[in-house]
């Protein structure tokens, strides 16, 4: 029986992975194994699907000097009972990745680094040697994040165990070191342009395959279907059109320039996104924040908080303006044909390529952001009200035909036609089984 082992954060990184861990799982005689990493713990346990973290592998530390530390570091960064993660995964997994920082580079560069960079600086390649050796995975899956997943690609490649990486977006940064490592047998990633961009940064073409993104396949069969029924039918579940404002975590430093961020920029976002809300009464506010972001959020009869659990894929559905940062959510929204507002002001903005491929309908500043939403709501309006006349009218001729009527309401409850489109998650889990040596996925 081959096995394979997933490595995955949470957010987009295990929303790109989880359609093709669950078709492996339903469809294939194969052992699969999931390292959810930090976030991706909590949501793997809410889908009743069996995941592993740091402190289910603390038996492979030859020393016991990473409790401490990771205690330590526990009640510095205060994340007891944050996003449902575990106490005991989040001191083996601060423990450990500061012991290996502190093995490397010993204890002042260890504190040096830490105090500058927080965990971006993290990279437990030794840890993930070890862990590798012990499961013995023919593959080892992950998407393109720099810290554990990378360090479990590098240490796989040194074993000489295939790696794969599923590029979830533009690889923007990611190429720096997926060009640099050599680390992935595979890469797989969502489109040709994308493809073109890593080669044009020096990547063997032969390794690339355009696979799309699994995460974007319920988008494809799911939620473009029903947005297009609740729009012909002009179902509005809460009342309101809705804003939906993607939150992220913005850094002061990033790994990736030398910009400063300011890490209050979400809440001032937000705080104008209330603002204007309430003054204009048709529309409603939903804030959802990534899984790492660990702030208050005051809710009212305009502004609800997204519960953690909850699938973006539903909630795009009742979704009629996205504004965001640089969060992979405005792809997703774009996909579904939802209007994108962008904000310039991160300090990821240099690695953003929203722009670059013509994702977002609008890019702007948070100074202009007030400007921006009534241009584009306006719009918005315009059409819905469009929209809703034509639907009187052809309500007014469906009157003299109470067989036509009957037949447009049948047609509203009619499921639709599944896709005959591959799914993304079918085209990496072949790519998956070509490594192993496996000719297909029965």
């Amino acid at each position: 029986m081959k096995h394979f082992l997933f490595v995955t954060y949470g957010g987009g990184h295990a929303e790109a992975l989880l359609p093709v861990i669950r078709l492996l799982k339903t469809t294939t005689s194969t052992q699969v194994t999931v390292l959810a990493l930090t976030t991706a713990g909590p949501l793997f346990q809410s889908l009743g699907i069996e995941s592993f973290g740091f402190k289910d592998f603390t038996h492979l530390m030859k020393t016991p000097g990473w409790r401490v530390i990771g205690e330590r570091l526990y009640q510095e960064l205060k994340i007891d009972n944050v996003e449902n993660l575990s106490r005991e995964e989040s001191i083996a997994y601060l423990g450990i990745n500061y012991q290996e920082l502190q093995d490397r580079f010993g204890v002042n560069g260890a504190q040096g680094l830490y105090q500058s960079k927080g965990r971006q600086i993290f990279f437990p390649q030794a840890f993930m040697s070890l862990l590798i050796q012990e499961l013995s995975p023919d593959v080892v899956i992950a998407t393109s994040a720099p810290r554990s997943e990378r360090a479990a690609m590098l240490a796989a490649s040194s074993l000489g165990v295939p790696a794969l990486c599923v590029v979830d977006l533009f690889a923007a940064t990611e190429h720096q070191w997926l060009s640099g490592d050599q680390s992935a047998s595979s890469i797989c990633v969502m489109s040709e342009e994308v493809k073109s961009f890593l080669e044009s940064k020096g990547l063997d073409g032969h390794k690339i395959v355009i696979t799309g993104n699994p995460a974007f396949d319920a988008l494809h069969t799911q939620v473009v279907p029903k947005r297009l029924r609740a729009k012909e039918r002009n179902l509005r579940p809460h009342g309101f059109r809705n804003i939906l404002f993607a939150s992220q975590i913005e850094p002061r430093e990033s790994l990736y320039s030398d910009d400063i961020g300011d890490p209050l920029l979400p809440v001032q976002v937000e705080e104008k996104l209330r603002a204007w809300v309430d003054r204009n009464p048709l529309w409603s506010l939903i804030v959802r924040l990534h899984p790492n972001e660990n702030r208050q959020v005051n809710v009212a009869s305009n502004v609800r908080l997204s519960d953690p659990v909850e699938r973006l894929s539903e909630l795009l559905i009742e979704t009629d303006l996205v504004v965001t940062l640089t969060s992979t959510v405005g792809l997703q929204a774009s996909i579904c044909e939802i209007p994108f507002l962008r904000l310039n002001d991160s300090v990821f903005e240099g690695n953003c390529m929203f722009d670059q491929f013509n994702i977002s309908t609008k890019t702007t500043s948070l100074s202009n952001l007030d400007l921006e939403l009534t241009k584009i709501t306006d719009i918005l309006s315009a059409d819905s009200d469009s929209d809703s006349d034509s639907d009187s009218d052809s309500d007014s001729d469906s009157d003299s035909d109470s067989d036509s009527d009957s037949d447009s309401d049948a047609d509203a409850d009619t499921p639709v036609p599944p896709q005959t489109r591959k799914l993304s998650a079918e085209i990496v889990a072949g790519e998956i089984f070509r490594l192993a040596g496996v000719t297909n996925l029965a």
